[in-house]
């Protein structure tokens, strides 16, 4: 019986349609590659892609808004990459997700970008899964404002079942993070997460009144 080849295994149907462990890949700067959020000092908001049309596949730019209004710049390496994808996306030998909103690189060598439009943060990732192949990792980086890598590191897990995967954030000492990139056989990425920076509060203004009506003063004094 014929099967497909190997690389086409690992693509969204629509185009032909746990063990870890971690590995350094560069240098960190006082950086904490984890599984979970609890070190994020911010409000922490998860989201999916629901602003941008279903079953979207697009090298970007698009953007779409988190659940408190921020907006991120989605954009990839591949024409074909998907966001908002929620049809049968392979992993092969991982586990395959089925109707999981999701972005995916749909390509061996592939990279997508997550970029805060406006802002940084000091945590970011969510989850994510890839089809193990040569080398066998995935790569999640972080990157500043001006693209070039904060954090970067070789990721390595087994799944199975369906909808199955890994939560890995980077965090960082300050908010200096921009953009969430992840790369390599064919990775995936669902509920994408950050910590969101804080609002300002009415303290700066109310100061700055007060410095405003001091000024005023202080001319009526000068002029007599």
């Amino acid at each position: 019986m014929a099967t497909l080849p190997q690389q086409a295994q690992h693509l969204p149907v629509a185009l032909l349609c746990c063990a870890l462990g971690t590995t350094l890949y560069g240098q960190p700067a006082r950086a904490l590659l984890t599984t979970n959020t609890a070190g994020f000092g911010n409000p922490v908001v998860s989201a999916n892609f629901n602003p941008i049309p279903g079953n979207t596949f697009s090298s970007g730019p698009l953007s779409f808004l988190t659940p408190n209004n921020h907006e991120v710049i989605f954009t990839s390496t591949n024409s074909l990459a998907v966001i908002n994808y929620t049809g049968s996306y392979g992993f092969t030998p991982n586990s395959d997700w089925n109707n999981l909103p999701m972005a995916g690189t749909s390509e061996i060598n592939g990279s997508i970008d997550f970029t805060f439009k406006g802002f940084q943060v000091k945590g970011v990732g969510g989850f994510l899964n890839y089809a193990p192949d040569i080398p066998d990792r995935m790569i999640i980086s972080a990157l500043d404002v001006n693209g070039a890598i904060l954090e970067t590191y070789n990721l390595t897990f087994s799944t199975s079942g369906t909808n199955q995967g890994v939560n890995y954030y980077i965090q960082r000492p300050q908010a200096d993070i921009a953009t969430l990139r992840i790369a390599e056989n064919y990775a995936g990425l669902a509920y994408f997460t950050y910590d969101a920076p804080p609002v300002p509060g009415p303290l700066p203004l109310l100061g700055a009144s007060i410095a405003f009506l001091h000024s005023r003063k202080l001319r009526k004094r000068i002029q007599g």
